[in-house]
């Protein structure tokens, strides 16, 4: 049973890694002879699939959780990773479109050393702030209207989108204590449907294997039965 955002994240994880274990397996079944068979992994993987994304979503919708600032960190670092590439691809479409010493590197760009910005020392704060100010300067604004630059506004959306993306997670609002417990609950039932088609995923996984044993460790399930204490073992003493 699922009882905490954590584990759900956990399920996931492990969600993500079945569903690409039975697609491999699927396909690994010859499509005639073992056509059921297949069907069935694919049937399973279906089922994990949609449940997996659902949780995600959920998961996503509740960002702003406490439990879940480790992965707002990471979130926020792959959108600043993803922002710089923007500045290194605006930077070469623009050395090709009006060559590399136009006014607008002066004006765009404190330096254009982006392996500097990918440094932990890094002020990407201040480099970000400085940058959207360039970014609408009128200079800029003005050369954007300008008919012999025509390309320059599509120049910019990569990086412009990428800013939006960090902002938008930045300025995400702390969510009120109704509205924490209101997207736990919405994460954790979602995990329990996960929960449940994997142990489906598991019985048609098990079927499968009655045929083809030597799927076992592609599937990834712990296909060895778990042993039962029989009902007359006396109980575990707590003291030595």
């Amino acid at each position: 049973m699922v009882t905490t955002v954590r584990e759900a994240q956990a399920l996931t994880a492990r969600a993500t890694d079945i569903v690409e274990r039975l697609h491999r397996a699927a396909q690994s079944l010859d499509a005639n002879e073992e056509a059921e068979e297949r069907a069935w992994l694919e049937a399973a993987g279906r089922r994990v699939e949609l449940a997996l994304t659902r949780t995600l979503e959920g998961i996503e919708q509740g960002l702003e959780l406490p439990e879940l600032a480790p992965l707002r960190v990471a979130r926020a670092d792959a959108l600043v990773g993803r922002w710089i590439d923007a500045l290194q691809e605006l930077d070469a479409a623009l050395v090709t479109h009006v060559g590399e010493n136009h006014p607008l590197f002066e004006v765009l760009f404190p330096h254009r050393n982006f392996d500097k910005l990918r440094r932990p020392s890094a002020n990407l704060d201040a480099y970000r702030a400085d940058f959207e100010r360039r970014r609408a300067s009128t200079y800029v604004r003005r050369l954007a209207t300008d008919p012999e630059y025509p390309f320059l506004d599509s120049l910019f959306e990569g990086a412009d989108g990428a800013q939006a993306a960090i902002q938008a997670l930045r300025d995400r609002p702390a969510p009120t204590e109704e509205r924490e417990e209101a997207l736990r609950a919405d994460i954790l039932a979602h995990a329990a449907r996960l929960a449940v088609a994997l142990r489906q995923a598991r019985s048609l996984a098990d079927a499968v294997l009655a045929t083809r044993p030597d799927l076992a460790s592609e599937l990834g399930f712990d296909l060895k039965p778990r042993r039962t204490r029989s009902r007359s073992a006396p109980p575990e003493s707590g003291a030595g």
